[in-house]
């Protein structure tokens, strides 16, 4: 008994299996029906190119993916290179910029430059002129520099120009001048003044004396002299003669 109905299960099984065959042979003979062998080839060389072309893309791809990181790469640079720019524009704005206030500064100042020169040249040849006249004694004239640099000497509306000076008015307009000019323009605060009593008469030659001693804005000042002009006036001095061994210091003070 086990073995019969063990028996009709497998008949059972057996019975389903034949009717799926059946089935599947049926299936199998409508595809028969529609199998192509040359459709089947077409599709297949079909299949073959468009593998062939994928493999191409892919390719492609990965040659474009590596051309994209290298242009990154570029374009990271570039972007620097950008800000840089940047900065050099907005440096060169500025250069610019003070090109053109300095140029401007420049007009400014060489339109400026003749007045400053004239006004500077007045004020020098005021001090020179209080000086000539204190060293002379005589308040009466007038000593005039003016921008062509020339010295002119005028006294009773009447001007005499340097050359037309005597030896000693040129000696004491040329050593005004100089200590006016000592006093505007240089930042030595040391002076020396070779002869300066030369053509002077003995008064003059005291006055001389009295103002150089009297000279502001100077530390020291010099002044070799044939004279003793000076030795009354001087904080100290050296003599020098002459014998027939020649030159020795003969007194000190």
């Amino acid at each position: 008994e086990p073995r019969e109905r063990q028996a009709g299960i497998l008949r059972g099984k057996t019975d389903s299996l034949l009717r799926k065959l059946q089935a599947m042979e049926s299936a199998l003979d409508a595809a028969r029906g529609s199998y192509s062998a040359e459709e089947h080839v077409r599709i297949r060389q079909e299949y073959l190119a468009e593998q062939n072309r994928l493999t191409a893309a892919q390719a492609q791809l990965a040659f474009k993916q590596e051309r994209l990181q290298v242009v990154n790469q570029l374009i990271a640079r570039l972007r620097v290179n950008q800000l840089e720019l940047g900065q050099r524009v907005e440096e060169l704005a500025q250069s610019r910029h003070a090109q053109e206030v300095l140029e401007l500064i420049r007009a400014w100042l060489k339109e400026a430059g003749p007045q400053v020169t004239r006004r500077l040249v007045n004020r020098i040849s005021h001090e020179a002129s209080l000086i000539y006249s204190d060293i002379i004694g005589d308040h009466t004239g007038w000593l005039h520099w003016g921008t062509d640099y020339e010295l002119e000497l005028e006294i009773g509306g009447s001007r005499r120009t340097f050359r037309q000076l005597s030896g000693g008015e040129q000696m004491i307009a040329a050593l005004a001048l100089r200590l006016a000019l000592l006093r505007h323009t240089s930042a030595i605060d040391i002076a020396f003044f070779d002869e300066p009593t030369a053509h002077l008469d003995p008064e003059r030659r005291d006055n001389l004396a009295d103002k150089l001693t009297q000279v502001k804005g100077f530390s020291q000042v010099f002044v070799i002299s044939h004279d003793d002009t000076f030795e009354r006036s001087a904080s100290k001095y050296i003599r020098i003669a002459k014998g027939e061994n020649g030159s020795y210091l003969e007194d000190r003070l």
